[in-house]
């Protein structure tokens, strides 16, 4: 027996309510990514992702079955490209850090020990060399665009942080201290364009050392106490790090001037926090010109990588990444760096992923996906009108619950967001009809298509509302103009 509602007025009313008071689905806007998965070296026991420039070009190191490390760098065109070891040295070498000129800095096995070294396509490896006094060895950590490296070494004195250019080689990065300054660093951990060298030294966790020689205490937060580092600097002098906090545990934070802590007026240190779950210590690894900060947080006896933007505060990566066939392949436990594209490298369980934005999904009701919901998507939605999968008509980008009909259901996505327009999209000019009149004759054409059999649409079954919520809903209805 017909279940329908014999009355179209009735019919319409249920429908249009009942699907008005169902919801507009999911929250449109949400950050998503695109993985791509690096295929494992051959010989290999396991990669590590180290650095992503602005080219999307990657630098890892991979570890052999002799335990050896070596520096890689992939990129989507070519694959995977081997660097060379450091002259007169072992077979033994990690990368640090990688610029938008292509080069890579780090450290590799010579006969005296460790050496800070510098490679470019154009003049191959480059040992660092000593300056006056010596080292007996040294680390480099990292690189800007102007192919200035920073680090530290060792001398009879102990550690000291070194700036090594091609002009003036390997200086003492504290001989460049303005006249009177005190503040002085063990380590210099990153440089950017601008000269700006961030660091650390043995009484305080975090320094920055200005183009102007003075040397900025960075601090830590607020109840904590004085021990942690910054991970990165950025180009407008924002660092990176983990401090401790006033639980002990370490936290992610990001340092801005621009920024005054509610407890503690002369700090600059913003807390990050960490994800949900058991665990409550975090860690920012890098932070790229739009303040985006990536890193890892303590989630349940394991680590999650993180990405945290001012406006969405710090979110699980996990959650936002799309897997071919929403099959979840790996578990992102670290975000190593960002570029200022948006990619970022991570560690998926001894794995190397890049994550690429993939841009906003379609705003729910935006059928063409042309930035406003308006008489162009109600069409669209009107051709594909009370279709299902298999069928000629049916559309899916119109099928906005990914139920495999279009019908009533998703006419309310554009019902709800009639009007919508994303930034930057010029105003639609005034529309004859309101959505809530087009889906009235929506659902008059489904009334008239119900009316066929059956055999004639070999169609699947669909839901249908019987004539009780028909009546429910018309207590309530409200079609917005």
């Amino acid at each position: 027996m017909d279940a329908t509602p014999r009355k179209p007025a009735a019919c319409l009313l249920g429908l249009t309510a009942a699907a008005l008071l169902a919801g507009a689905g999911p929250a449109a806007g949400e950050r998503r990514y695109e993985v791509t998965l690096l295929d494992r070296l051959p010989n290999t026991i396991g990669s590590q992702p180290v650095d992503i420039n602005d080219d999307g070009l990657v630098l890892l190191s991979a570890v052999n079955d002799r335990w050896e490390e070596r520096p890689w760098l992939w990129d989507s065109a070519n694959g995977y490209r081997a660097l060379p070891y450091v002259p007169g040295g072992g077979d033994d070498a990690t990368a640090t850090a990688l610029s938008n000129t292509g080069q890579v800095c780090g450290d590799g096995k010579v006969v005296a020990g460790t050496m800070a070294f510098l490679w470019d396509a154009e003049n191959g490896m480059q040992p660092l060399g000593d300056f006056p006094g010596g080292f007996t060895e040294s680390w480099a950590y990292g690189l800007n665009n102007n192919g200035q490296v920073v680090g530290r070494g060792t001398t009879g004195g102990g550690h000291v942080p070194f700036v090594w250019s091609e002009a003036t080689g390997l200086v003492n990065a504290n001989d460049l201290r303005a006249p009177g300054e005190t503040l002085s660093l063990v380590r210099a951990l990153d440089i950017n364009d601008a000269g700006q060298i961030v660091g650390s030294s043995g009484s305080r966790p975090a320094l920055r050392l200005n183009v102007d020689g003075t040397v900025t205490d960075l601090g830590d937060l607020p109840g904590g106490y004085d021990h942690g580092g910054p991970g990165a600097i950025n180009s407008d002098g924002l660092v990176c790090g983990w401090s401790y906090g006033t639980d002990g545990s370490t936290r992610a934070f990001l340092w801005d001037p621009a920024y005054v802590h509610p407890d503690d007026l002369d700090c600059h240190m913003r807390d990050l926090g960490s994800l949900p779950g058991e665990g409550e210590s975090s860690y920012a690894h890098d932070v790229n010109d739009a303040g985006h900060v990536v890193g890892d947080s303590d989630v349940d006896g394991t680590t999650h990588a993180f990405l945290w933007t001012l406006e969405e505060g710090m979110q699980d990566l996990n959650d936002l990444i799309i897997w071919d066939n929403d099959e979840i392949l790996l578990e992102l436990h670290t975000a190593v760096a960002i570029n200022e594209a948006g990619q970022i490298l991570c560690n998926a369980a001894g794995e190397v992923a890049v994550l690429t934005p993939a841009g906003p999904p379609p705003h729910p009701g935006d059928v063409n996906n042309d930035g406003a919901v308006d008489i162009f998507d109600a069409f669209l939605l009107n051709s594909a009108w009370d279709s299902a999968e298999g069928d000629p008509r049916f559309d899916p980008d119109a099928d906005f619950n990914d139920d495999g009909f279009v019908n009533i259901f998703d006419a309310v996505y554009v019902n709800n967001a009639w009007g919508w327009q994303a930034e930057g999209v010029p105003a639609p000019a005034p529309e004859p009809v309101s959505c809530s009149l087009l889906i009235a004759g929506w659902l008059l054409l489904a009334g008239a298509r119900g009316k066929r059999s059956a055999a004639a649409t070999r169609r699947p079954s669909r839901p249908r509302l019987n004539r009780r919520d028909a009546i429910h809903a018309q207590a309530t209805i409200r079609l917005r103009p």
